[in-house]
């Protein structure tokens, strides 16, 4: 950075990279089409044009300042286009009648408890009268039996059935998956049943008509895609197996399907997490054999573009091999930066070119912005790029070996140092263990990387495919003996820990702030700036602790499909879970548990059900809950059907689950509640006579299919 303190000069990335996000962020709230800003974008190009050629002759003045107010405007309007666009493509669904599809497999389809999963592009729709072209991905979910298992990727269905839009569950701090998956591009989601669906033949004239409808982009990722299967496939043929076959399938492909349930908790505990994300770490060490082995020299060369053609295709070959996640992409990116700039003699990588990256890729697709891996990788890198090398210098050693070991240690402390309030944030733990577990399996897994290469020189002969092989159980072994010794540590694992995002926000720009007053220590701007932001984070938190002790009591009717139930909190040490069942199984709460009564309550809730309960907070028994604040009913399975609510009054509340007999209409004259709402459990025919019935007597009612969970103040 410039010690003049002209940060746009040193760093025009940044120029395009912050009106970029406030474009895509005012997007969020536009409502309008794409058209205007088009217009707005090209008129304020042309004016950046004439500034530019004035300000060439004029170098100072207005020129100057109407300039870069049209750069910023311009990349502003790009951004809320691009933001704008996003949300037309993915604002979709399809009716939820059934009807028939033909779709092919994006992604090999994976086994769960009962169905196979995968991803698909359905091609086209068949309605009564006419056929449509809909070139849009839908989840999959696949009765399990052996043709189903059987299903490979790039495989073509003929499908029928309903189609349902995503729609998030909405229980209080619960990971949004339903936008998840709209960010990532799809509209819906099918369940399928052997009479479902049938399997196109691939040597058919259908599925060769439907295969060339596949856009050519998506064409290119199953090629890489079935690549990747059979590399896989053929690692285990040629005898990898077990623990090690998923880890050096997820380490080299990006294949995690086979991780089970206790390596990827290894992982997490010793904050290792990210060996098994492909990013640039990966790349880096897998381009070594073609900088250094292949075409070492050609860079100096009269081949050097030669080079740096074959060096981007080998980049973003392994990258589509990979799957594209985001954090390779990132790297991917960053990397055809660098190597064009290398051409050119310029420096490696810089801020500069993350900058440039990042602003890259968000315009390309804005949704990124809010994927956790396009967060954390680019934290992780914006660290390294901003203290590693400060980290390095504070102390020096003599022995190589030693001086190698304190700089891969100041590498990893730069990247937790800004992933540090991410990681916090999305995983509420803070593994202790993280910076010497990494430096260890950095290490080996360098090696296991190395042996990808040779592997694919020579897997077709049997002896040294064996003899590779057999060197990726030991160094894996090996590697999980090391995570496991580190996870016995004690206090490997601090937590939980819970930060709002406005407090993510404070945190990093206090980080901020002081990376620029430790940059531009003569100026006052960054001292105060530091001491504004670190008083802002202290305010913030003490107004989140007044806001969550004045939140109680608190009424949660939770979306939970395999319980139905309602939460009465009147505050962290008293609460009241009142639910379908005679019996409770907290396995049916446990993602509530981690994400909601972890953080607000101090102990597990008193379990109501439908027998007789009363204390001086409530009253409740077959089926009603009396408080001082409201009138509750619950009718479900467990309520007779012959119920009679007789003078009760008007009902504040009046929830309906799955199972009950009895004849909602006769009692609607008594009940007359005030909120009806529709519980997730509900069959499709209890569901649709319900809501019929609240049309019919116009009652005000909350559908949890649509809406998702509900949370009251009272």
């Amino acid at each position: 950075m410039q010690r003049d303190g002209h940060i746009g000069q040193a760093y025009p990335g940044v120029k395009v990279l912050l009106p970029l996000l406030v474009g895509i962020g005012f997007s969020t709230f536009e409502t309008g089409g794409t058209g205007t800003y088009v217009a707005l974008a090209l008129m304020i190009l042309l004016a950046c044009i004439v500034l530019g050629v004035l300000k060439s002759k004029h170098g100072t003045g207005y020129f100057v300042l109407g300039w870069n107010l049209a750069f910023f405007l311009l990349w502003f309007s790009l951004g809320v286009c691009a933001g704008l666009n996003s949300k037309k493509q993915k604002d979709y669904s399809f009716p939820e009648e059934k009807q028939g599809y033909q779709v092919v497999l994006l992604t090999q389809p994976q086994p769960t408890a009962k169905t196979m999963r995968a991803d698909a592009l359905v091609l086209y729709r068949f309605s009564e009268d006419s056929l449509w072209e809909s070139k849009r991905k839908i989840r999959l979910a696949l009765w399990k039996d052996t043709v189903s298992m059987r299903l490979t990727i790039g495989d073509a269905l003929s499908i029928r059935a309903s189609v349902r839009p995503l729609r998030p569950s909405g229980n209080p701090y619960e990971f949004d998956y339903a936008g998840y998956l709209k960010r990532a591009g799809f509209v819906g989601e099918v369940m399928l049943f052997q009479r479902d669906w049938q399997n196109i033949p691939r040597e058919s004239r259908d599925y060769v008509r439907l295969y060339q409808e596949v856009p050519f982009w998506q064409r290119t990722k199953l090629f890489f895609l079935t690549l990747r299967q059979e590399l896989v496939e053929q690692m285990r043929g040629d005898g990898l197996s077990g623990e090690a076959f998923a880890v050096y399938a997820a380490l080299t492909t990006g294949e995690k399907a086979f991780l089970s349930r206790e390596t990827e908790e290894l992982y997490s505990q010793t904050g290792t997490t990210h060996i098994l994300a492909l990013s640039g770490m990966h790349l880096s060490i897998l381009m070594f054999f073609f900088y250094y082995i292949f075409a070492h020299g050609l860079k100096y060369s009269s081949w050097k573009w030669c080079f740096c053609f074959l060096a981007v295709m080998l980049v973003w070959a392994y990258t589509l091999l990979a799957g594209m996640p985001v954090s390779l992409v990132r790297a991917s990116v960053m990397y055809t930066f660098t190597l064009c700039g290398m051409m050119m003699l310029r420096r490696g990588f810089s801020l500069n070119i993350l900058f440039w990256t990042a602003s890259l890729m968000l315009w390309v697709d804005p949704d990124t912005l809010l994927d956790v891996g396009f967060q954390l990788s680019f934290a992780a890198m914006l660290g390294i790029l901003l203290f590693q090398k400060q980290i390095e210098r504070l102390i020096r050693f003599r022995w190589t070996v030693l001086q190698s070991l304190w700089s891969g240690i100041a590498v990893s402390l730069a990247a937790q140092i800004m992933t540090l309030p991410l990681v916090v944030y999305y995983f509420h733990y803070v593994a202790t263990t993280s910076i010497w577990a990494t430096l260890v399996l950095s290490f080996l897994s360098s090696f296991l990387l190395y042996i990808l290469p040779v592997y694919l020189l020579f897997f077709q002969v049997e002896w040294i495919s064996g003899i590779l092989l057999q060197g990726v159980s030991v160094l894996i072994g090996w590697q999980h003996s090391v995570l496991r010794w580190f996870s016995s540590w004690p206090s490997s694992m601090l937590g939980p820990f819970y930060l709002s995002w406005q407090e993510v926000m404070a945190v990093y720009l206090c980080l901020l702030m002081g990376v620029l007053f430790l940059r531009l220590r003569h100026k006052l701007l960054p001292a105060l700036g530091l001491v504004v932001a670190f008083s802002g984070c202290l305010v913030w938190r003490a107004v989140e602790s007044y806001r969550l002790a004045s939140s109680f009591p608190v009424l949660i009717f939770y979306n939970n499909y395999r319980a139905p139930s309602v939460h009465i909190i009147y505050s962290p040490e008293r609460s009241y879970l009142l639910q379908s069942k005679d019996t409770v199984n907290w396995n049916d709460y446990t993602y509530i548990k981690e994400n909601f009564w972890n953080r607000f309550t101090d102990s597990l809730p008193m379990v109501l059900s439908a027998r007789r309960f009363s204390d001086d907070y409530l009253c409740c028994a077959g089926g009603l809950l009396f408080t001082r604040d409201f009138k509750l009913g619950f009718l479900h399975g467990n309520i007779p059907e012959n119920v009679s609510w007789t003078g009760i009054g008007q009902l504040d509340y009046l929830v309906l689950a799955r199972g009950f007999k009895g004849n909602l209409k006769e009692l609607a004259q008594k009940l007359a509640p005030k909120l009806v709402v529709l519980d997730r459990s509900l069959t499709d025919y209890e569901y649709k006579r319900y809501l019929y019935l609240c049309i019919q007597l116009k009652w005000k009612y909350h559908d949890m299919r649509r809406d998702g969970a509900l949370k009251v103040a009272f």
